[in-house]
């Protein structure tokens, strides 16, 4: 693992930068393009941990907490926690509205998602499922409620990423 800024931020990342073709190929799968942003950020770095564990202060159920960023997700599924694996993960995919996915994790396991739809395209938000695991019984319901807006894009997002002090 290496370190590497971008925008400013320092990361440490999981693997290479990831090569167009395996975002188109993830986009394919998907059925929708990364917004330029979101793409620039997978072409520099494929995911990777943000250095001094970087965060933000988001309302979850009309609670302001800091949430901290562990890592953001690979395009590359042989280079640590990807993409496509986290979205069929938690029964992410069945819980979460389409076209809403997930790029990265909070610590908490809650995670950080961009909107592919068109009504909110490149938005981004936390998913902080109330029941994280299913039982056999449980019936999965896609929920909007679960989804709490963070930014309007990728970027915005980064820009709000402040240092956590260390305790």
């Amino acid at each position: 693992m290496s370190t590497f800024s971008y925008r400013g931020l320092g990361f440490i990342k999981h693997g290479p930068p990831t090569d167009p073709k395996a975002i188109a190929k993830l986009e394919k799968k998907l059925g929708a393009r990364f917004p330029e942003d979101y793409r620039q950020f997978l072409l520099a770095m494929d995911g990777g941990v943000a250095e001094d564990y970087r965060g933000l202060l988001v309302s979850v159920r009309e609670q302001p907490k800091m949430q901290d960023i562990l890592e953001f997700y690979t395009v590359s599924q042989d280079q640590g926690h990807d993409i496509l694996g986290e979205l069929v993960g938690y029964d992410f995919n069945q819980r979460v509205p389409d076209f809403i996915i997930p790029i990265g994790r909070f610590i908490g396991d809650y995670m950080l998602c961009i909107s592919l739809r068109k009504e909110d395209y490149g938005r981004m938000y936390i998913w902080a499922p109330r029941e994280l695991w299913n039982t056999e019984d449980e019936v999965l319901i896609k929920f909007e409620r679960d989804l709490f807006f963070l930014a309007n894009s990728f970027n915005e997002f980064l820009d709000k990423l402040q240092p956590i002090a260390e305790e």
